[in-house]
């Protein structure tokens, strides 16, 4: 009996950067500064297996399945991997000043990363369990977050930012001598699609060229000021 091969497909999806709006540059941490660190985790991919069918009520049926697909291949999801910057300072400031700017949102417009305006906010300043919406410009499109404050203490401030990306920052205080240790970091995990993507290539860009450092020296400057 002649048995049919069904033939392998491969897709391949070319995409244009400017098309979207989106420099994208080489992943990395900054090569001039031994303070940010860039974690890469390699991707998984998702395993589709083939379905075996088989003609029941023949006698003379292999119960084993068949050696070759019997459905057609696809092009295996790829989940993008997490990545993580952070810079560490110290500053001629105390830790309570540092945690007042940290958690003032006029002040955070001011020092964050990356640019923002706050659209809606549950109270007057960032709070353990604080919620708020927020919008920024990022890769040349207006894009919302929804953000989450897991704790504002003297122990530092940590949030979560939900939108076409995600963010998870951190910002660790330290008494030390003469002032405080700050340890910023910030982890940026893709979404699934082409534009959560490309979005996360643009931010990750952003913090390779030393945009966390910019912040924590705005933040120095803005507490010392205090």
């Amino acid at each position: 009996m002649a048995r049919s091969t069904v033939p392998r497909v491969r897709a391949r999806i070319v995409l244009l950067a400017e098309d979207l709006g989106v420099i994208l540059e080489e992943d990395g941490p900054a090569r001039n500064d031994p303070r940010t660190v860039a974690d890469d985790d390699r991707p998984m991919t998702d395993r589709i297996e083939s379905s075996s069918r088989m003609t029941p009520g023949r006698p003379n049926d292999d119960p084993r399945s068949s050696e070759r697909p019997t459905t057609r291949d696809a092009v295996a999801a790829k989940v993008p991997a997490m990545r993580t910057w952070t810079a560490t300072t110290t500053m001629p400031a105390r830790p309570q000043d540092v945690l007042e700017v940290l958690t003032d949102p006029e002040a955070c417009a001011r020092w964050a990363p990356l640019p923002f305006d706050v659209e809606e906010l549950d109270g007057r300043r960032l709070s353990s369990g604080t919620r708020a919406r927020v919008s920024g410009k990022l890769a040349g499109r207006r894009v919302g977050f929804d953000v989450e404050v897991h704790e504002a203490s003297g122990r530092g401030l940590s949030l979560a930012a939900d939108g076409p990306v995600g963010f998870d920052v951190a910002y660790e205080l330290a008494a030390v001598a003469g002032g405080s240790e700050v340890r910023a970091s910030v982890s940026v995990r893709p979404s699934r699609g082409i534009a959560g993507r490309l979005l996360a290539e643009a931010t990750s860009a952003l913090l390779s060229a030393g945009a966390l450092e910019a912040a924590v020296s705005r933040i120095a400057r803005e507490a010392v000021a205090v």
